[in-house]
């Protein structure tokens, strides 16, 4: 199969997979704050695959610039949703935590209002063609804001797991945490290489459509 089918397929099958997963985890328990919030993640992960999906099948340079700025909200609200279903699931929805939720939504929203109205630079400078697909080449300034926020939110995220993890609870629900743990390591790592091309970082081959299928599954395995 050649590269260019596989940089279409398998953000197909993420796109799918973890659109039906959040649907499927919502209609379980539609009133359950963890279902909720893990609906809401996993709806931003499947417009972020979508949008890779998209680019693997854009035809020229301006139709992928235009799918970029349209699924962009799927990219910048992955690191808030996440947080938000780790606060959900380790019962820390409150106080400080849930301003700090409200800070990282902010800041989310500031992401895409930057990418859309190019403020106050340009921030998608063009797009490179590799591995048979488009991605974006993102301002240094805007990717660092982007990776700086994700990589505080979601290590933020593992501490509640973790501390979650350490206190006495039963065999089920540590085996479900330690679940959770492993399937965000699996998304948050098999996700860089897709920054660190945007970034122009490094040239690595991007796994985050494979790795947030995985990740989603675990996810969804765990809480249900």
């Amino acid at each position: 199969m050649s590269v260019l089918r596989l940089t279409v397929l398998i953000p197909f099958l993420a796109t799918v997979v973890n659109f039906v997963l959040g649907i499927f985890v919502l209609s379980r328990d539609s009133k359950n704050n963890v279902n909720k919030a893990f609906c809401f993640m996993s709806l931003a992960v499947a417009v972020f695959n979508f949008q890779i999906m998209l680019l693997g099948l854009a035809p020229s340079e301006e139709i992928a610039i235009t799918w970029i700025k349209v699924c962009h909200p799927g990219t910048v609200f992955i690191f808030p949703t996440f947080f938000h279903f780790v606060l959900a699931l380790t019962d820390s929805y409150r106080g400080l935590n849930k301003k700090i939720l409200y800070l990282g939504y902010s800041i989310s929203a500031i992401l895409l209002l930057k990418l859309w109205f190019n403020w106050p630079t340009v921030v998608i400078k063009g797009v490179n063609y590799v591995y048979g697909s488009y991605f974006p080449v993102i301002d240094y300034g805007h990717n660092i804001l982007f990776l700086s926020s994700f990589s505080v939110f979601f290590g933020y995220g593992i501490l509640f797991l973790v501390k979650k993890y350490l206190r006495p609870l039963d065999t089920l629900e540590k085996n479900r945490i330690g679940l959770v743990f492993i399937g965000a390591l699996v998304g948050f790592a098999t996700g860089l290489p897709n920054f660190f091309l945007a970034g122009q970082i490094a040239k690595v081959y991007p796994t985050a459509s494979a790795g947030t299928t995985i990740s989603g599954l675990l996810l969804a395995y765990a809480i249900v």
